[in-house]
């Protein structure tokens, strides 16, 4: 990965303006610095951008994120035995996501977009929240 090179495709809720899809792409792409800067001189190729409806839910510890049919992916916190809140990080500095950050293993991961096809159901996941306004 550190070599770049890396094709990148967005994926941006289907009620997102024109205006809205411009700018996030600048973000992601790193055209404007901040967390996602350091990512842009990795970057190859740009794919595309694809439209959906986008659903995000939370039940107790389980995750859950729909994406039209382009992505389907759940995770479930992980519980030690007997506990009652999950395994987290903290003090984990040069993030781009607030604290804490909870590991969350994905039980379900299919993306299907651009043309390319990745289950990664079953790997390593981890859920946090983020604010990246200006």
């Amino acid at each position: 990965m550190a070599e770049g090179n890396w094709k990148v495709g967005i994926i941006v809720d289907d009620e997102a303006t024109d205006e809205q899809v411009d700018h996030l792409a600048q973000i992601l792409m790193g055209a404007v610095g901040g967390p996602m800067g350091a990512f842009g001189q990795l970057t190859g190729e740009m794919v595309g951008v694809e439209r959906a409806p986008v659903t995000i839910s939370h039940d107790g510890h389980g995750h859950t994120i729909r994406v039209g049919s382009l992505i389907d992916a759940e995770f479930q916190d992980e519980l030690h035995e007997g506990a009652t809140e999950p395994v987290q990080l903290t003090n984990t500095p040069g993030v781009p996501f607030s604290e804490p950050i909870t590991i969350s293993p994905l039980t379900k991961s299919v993306i299907k977009a651009f043309g390319i096809d990745i289950d990664n159901s079953g790997k390593h996941g981890m859920t946090a929240t983020f604010d990246w306004s200006a």
